[in-house]
């Protein structure tokens, strides 16, 4: 079986975007096609074997990279230690293309822009999103909650994501609220 899958790398740069329809092949050896916001003619398609080798070279210059596989799809590129580091970045901006609900962060020394899905919890103990996101409710969005990998800020508890995380002793908690961001015991946000 295959495992080849991340379906499309785009390399993205400052100067605009286009639309442009790709690509890949799927774990099952099918096809499928994707339209991705930004397109060059030294398009890469990269493997998630290419990727183990933790993403260097995304981490440097001016350009950006659309990357799909089964834990990521958004665009990579910039250095950083912090998610503040990746404001103005280069996956910041393809990002901001997308005309998205969109998130920005920081993870593995890398600048990475997503788009945000959709969530409701069900049970306070399962988390709809895929980990290490959280299912956040927005404040001004009536009700909408969207998968979130940034830490969660809050003026109030209430402001907490509805997902308890069980305990190792099988029970839950409740949120707190400490220096503006929701915090919840044993719990570690996957970026800062």
């Amino acid at each position: 079986m295959s495992t080849r899958f991340l379906a499309i790398v785009v390399i993205c740069t400052l100067a605009g975007c286009s639309n442009t329809k790709a690509s890949g092949a799927s774990r099952d050896g099918g096809t499928g096609d994707a339209y991705i916001e930004e397109a060059a003619p030294d398009a890469v398609l990269l493997t998630d074997d290419s990727l183990a080798g933790g993403g260097d070279d995304l981490a440097q210059g001016d350009a950006s990279v659309y990357v799909q596989t089964d834990a990521f799809a958004g665009w990579m590129g910039g250095s950083c230690a912090l998610n503040s580091d990746c404001v103005n970045s280069p996956a910041a901006l393809a990002v901001a293309a997308a005309k998205c609900l969109d998130e920005v962060f920081c993870l593995s020394g890398i600048c990475r822009g997503e788009c945000t899905h959709s969530c409701v919890v069900v049970r306070s103990d399962i988390d709809p999103c895929p980990t290490p996101r959280l299912c956040v409710k927005i404040p001004a969005g009536a009700g909408l909650s969207l998968c979130k990998i940034t830490p969660v800020p809050c003026t109030v508890p209430s402001d907490c994501p509805a997902v308890r995380p069980v305990l190792p002793d099988g029970g839950q908690a409740a949120w707190t609220c400490e220096d503006g961001v929701c915090r919840y015991p044993g719990f570690e946000y996957a970026t800062r």
